[in-house]
């Protein structure tokens, strides 16, 4: 279903950034731009610094160096002339609606969290309570490792505080002790409901106007006669690393599971019914074709759209398509790599109909859909 274009092979460390049909790669203080369908080199940046990584801002794009950053413009690919934004100590997060979030002091353990309007060049607050913020759907939210808190935007002042320490306590068996509660990662916001997923595999659901957790989500409804459920008295879930779907309403995730991870099974919570509930799906036989769902290297946040989840065994260099709707595999591709240069994949990224694969001998596959 998917078939490879392009190979792009050269001395570009492992970020790179995808926007329409050009590809944005770093090396060391050069940013370049390329035709994605023919790999040709469009224009190459030299920003002055080593490049720390980069993010995608819209029109824009981010470079950041070992504390500070710069702004390009993407047409024309070029260098924005904004020397009070370089003055800053930026989050390493897109601005939002021309706000960005920055750190404000010079001694590296006393900074605080503060708001830069990059129009107006002003400093709205400063807060040396904010943690950790990220801003999801226009709210400003604040992950202090066992607590949840919500600040106003635009004035940094307290919402609501929301203490995880006891309904995210876990044991840990190595160690043999109790953990209080800690944020894993904020999935995102569904119908004013902030999904969190905890480290001990709890998903809550936090009403976004007062804090409050109305939904925990533990073991599972409906799950494979060979999947092993965890001691609940150890106040371990299955959460696991999940994404947040906010088109369909759904919490998806796959995983090797069973005994001893010998299969991999997919899971979904539906957060638009009554009762929300997580179901890790049976799977008839030969589901999965074979295939081992191994993150590895990217973790199991899979790249999916409407249709499928894009899965990876990093280590064997397999591809596959899980159908969402038929809850099935329906495409598996073994990459063709020079075995010289062989490693483990490190990133990959979907878009429209491309996918793109990275690993570790930093080149880049280049997949398209086959009409």
């Amino acid at each position: 279903m998917f078939k490879c274009i392009n190979t792009l092979a050269a001395n570009f460390v492992g970020r790179f950034l995808i926007d329409d049909n050009f590809l944005y790669l770093k090396n060391n203080s050069t940013l370049t731009k390329l035709d994605i369908s023919n790999g040709q080199i469009i224009k190459s940046l030299n920003v002055g610094e080593e490049i720390d990584s980069i993010i995608n801002a819209g029109n824009e794009i981010i470079v950041y160096f070992s504390s500070k950053s710069k702004r390009l413009t993407k047409v024309p690919f070029s260098l924005i002339n904004d020397k009070e934004y370089e003055l800053l100590h930026p989050y390493h997060q897109p601005p939002y609606n021309n706000l960005q979030l920055i750190l404000v002091g010079d001694d590296v353990l006393e900074r605080n969290c503060g708001l830069f309007n990059l129009q107006t060049k002003e400093i709205l607050w400063v807060n040396g309570r904010i943690f950790n913020p990220i801003i999801l759907t226009g709210c400003l939210l604040s992950d202090s490792v066992s607590k949840i808190e919500r600040f106003d935007l635009l004035t940094g002042e307290l919402l609501w505080s929301q203490l995880v320490s006891e309904i995210g306590r876990h044991y840990l068996k190595f160690d043999k002790r109790w953990e209080k509660g800690e944020v894993d990662k904020f999935l995102g916001i569904y119908k004013m409901v902030l999904w969190v997923l905890l480290k001990n595999g709890l998903i809550i659901g936090l009403d976004i106007e007062t804090g409050k957790i109305v939904h925990e989500i533990k073991e599972p409804v409906e799950y494979p006669l060979a999947y092993t459920l965890f001691d609940k008295e150890l106040n371990n879930f299955y959460g696991k690393p999940c994404m947040l779907d906010s088109v369909k309403g759904k919490i998806i995730g796959i995983a090797q599971s069973g005994i001893a991870g010998s299969f991999p099974s997919y899971y979904e919570i539906d957060l638009d019914i009554p009762i929300v509930q997580l179901k890790i799906m049976q799977r008839p036989n030969d589901d999965f074709q074979g295939f081992h769902a191994d993150g590895g290297a990217i973790g199991y946040a899979w790249p999916f759209d409407n249709d499928y989840i894009y899965l990876c065994n990093y280590r064997d260099y397999k591809l596959a398509l899980f159908n969402r709707m038929a809850k099935q595999i329906d495409w598996v591709h073994q990459m063709e790599v020079d075995p010289a240069k062989k490693t483990f994949i490190i990133k990959m990224e979907v878009h429209g109909n491309r996918w793109y694969v990275l690993d570790n001998s930093k080149t880049l596959y280049v997949y398209e859909r086959e009409a």
